[in-house]
C-alpha cells in the first residue's frame, strides 16, 4: 500500500466533481505507460464522473502494439452510448485538438515533469485557462505548472501511482473492484511497459499492485500477448539487422547503436516497432549502459533548418542514465532509463558524426566520475 495525501485526493474529487469537460494530456511520442494512464484517467471519469465530457488528446499517433488499450476504451458500452469521449491525434487533426483543450475546464496530465513533454501542444496546453492536475513519476516536476500534482519517484511508473490515486478515491474506497476494468487492464499494461516486464524500476508496491489486479480478474497473459507477441515481420528483420550490423560494443563498458533515415524506411517501420532494441546491449556482462540513436526524417535538400537523432538510453544498477542524458543529449528522464536528442548542426556538424560525438561524450562521462548514482537515488 502506497500513502498518499489525504487532503490531495479529497481536492481531487472535488476538482473533478465540478468539472464538465476534461482534457486527458500526456507526452509526445507516448509509450506504454503514457497510454495506460490516459486511457485509465478516461475510463475511470466515465464510471465514476458521469457528468463531465472527456477528451483524450495526443501529439502523436499510439504506437500499434498499445493500440488496443484505446480501441478498448473507445468501444466501451457506457462512453459510446453517451458519445462523452473524444479522441484527437494533434499530428493529424492539430486544430480538433487545440478545440478541444480550450475547451476544457480541467486538464489532467500524466506521465510528463512538464508541459514542455507535450510537444505540439505545450503551447495551447500552457496557455489553456483551466487549472491543470499531474499524475507523475519522473525526476524535477514543474510544480509551478500545475494546480494540484502527484509526484513520486520512489515508484515504478505513473501507471502505478495512478493505481494507488484511484483505489484511494472516495468513489472507490479501496475496493479495486471498483475501479473500471477497463483502466485496471490500462494500469496493469503500463506498469509492465515502464518496468520492462518487471526487470527494473520494480518496488515492493508494485508486486502488491500487480497481484491485486489479477486477483480483480486482469488476464496479464493477454496484455502480454498484444505486448509483446504481435509484432509485424520488418521489427524482428530490423533488430536482427541492427544487432548484428549496428551495434558497437566498447571495451570502457558501454555500446551503441545508431540507425539513420534510410535504414529506418527501408524496413517500413512504424513509432513504437523498436521499443526495447535498447535494453538488448544491457544482456551483455560488460555492458553497463546502452544508447540507441534515431535519425529523424533529415530535411529537404537544401533546407533552412537541420536534423536530429531521437536518443535512448539505458544502464545497469549505479550508472546515471539521466546524467548522461542531461549532459550531453538535451534529455533526462530516470536514473537508468531516459531519453533526449542529438542535433545537426550543433551538437554535431552532420549524421556521420553522431558516433564519433557517441564515443568522445560517453567516455567523457564515464571518465568524470559522475556516473554513478547517489545512494539515496537507488533504493
Amino acid at each position: 500500500m502506497l500513502e498518499l495525501d489525504s487532503k490531495a485526493i479529497f481536492q481531487l474529487d472535488s476538482m473533478l466533481s465540478v468539472a464538465s469537460s476534461i482534457a486527458v494530456l500526456t507526452h509526445t511520442s507516448p509509450d506504454g505507460d503514457a497510454i495506460g494512464s490516459t486511457v485509465a484517467v478516461a475510463s475511470f471519469l466515465e464510471e465514476l464522473y458521469p457528468s463531465c465530457e472527456i477528451s483524450l488528446i495526443y501529439d502523436t499517433l499510439v504506437p500499434e502494439t498499445l493500440s488496443f488499450l484505446l480501441q478498448e476504451v473507445s468501444q466501451d458500452d457506457d462512453l459510446s452510448a453517451r458519445n462523452r469521449l473524444k479522441i484527437a491525434v494533434a499530428l493529424s487533426e492539430p486544430l480538433r485538438a487545440r478545440a478541444l483543450l480550450d475547451s476544457a475546464d480541467l486538464v489532467f496530465c500524466t506521465d510528463i515533469s512538464g508541459l514542455s513533454r507535450c510537444g505540439s501542444l505545450c503551447d495551447a496546453a500552457s496557455s489553456c485557462k483551466a487549472p491543470r492536475v499531474l499524475v507523475d513519476h519522473h525526476l524535477n516536476p514543474c510544480a509551478e505548472e500545475f494546480s494540484l500534482m502527484f509526484s513520486r519517484t520512489d515508484i515504478s511508473s505513473s501507471c502505478e501511482l495512478l493505481y494507488w490515486i484511484l483505489k484511494a478515491m472516495p468513489g472507490v474506497g479501496g475496493d479495486v473492484q471498483r475501479i473500471p476494468s477497463v483502466a485496471r487492464r490500462a494500469l496493469m499494461t503500463g506498469m509492465t511497459t515502464d518496468t520492462n516486464n518487471f526487470a527494473n524500476s520494480v518496488f515492493p508496491s508494485t508486486l502488491t499492485m500487480a497481484s491485486e489486479l489479477i486477483a480483480s480478474g486482469v488476464d496479464r497473459d493477454d496484455i502480454l500477448c498484444h505486448m509483446l507477441q504481435s509484432y509485424r515481420e520488418n521489427r524482428v528483420r530490423a533488430f536482427a539487422h541492427l544487432l548484428g550490423e549496428r551495434m558497437v560494443v566498447r571495451s570502457e563498458g558501454y555500446a551503441y547503436i545508431i540507425m539513420n533515415y534510410a535504414e529506418w524506411k527501408n524496413f517500413g517501420l512504424r513509432d513504437g516497432e523498436l521499443e526495447g532494441l535498447v535494453n538488448v546491449p544491457l544482456s551483455i556482462r560488460e555492458v553497463r549502459l546502452s544508447l540507441f540513436l534515431r535519425e529523424d526524417e533529415p530535411p529537404a535538400e537544401g533546407g533552412q533548418t537541420g536534423g536530429k537523432f531521437r536518443v535512448s538510453i539505458r544502464s545497469k544498477r549505479g550508472v546515471s542514465a539521466n546524467r548522461l542524458a542531461g549532459s550531453f543529449f538535451h534529455g533526462g528522464g530516470h536514473e537508468q532509463a531516459s531519453g533526449g536528442k542529438l542535433f545537426y548542426p550543433g551538437d554535431i556538424a552532420g549524421p556521420t558524426d553522431a558516433a564519433l560525438y557517441v564515443d568522445e561524450s560517453v567516455r567523457k562521462f564515464l571518465l568524470s566520475g559522475t556516473e554513478n548514482a547517489k545512494d539515496d537515488e537507488l533504493k
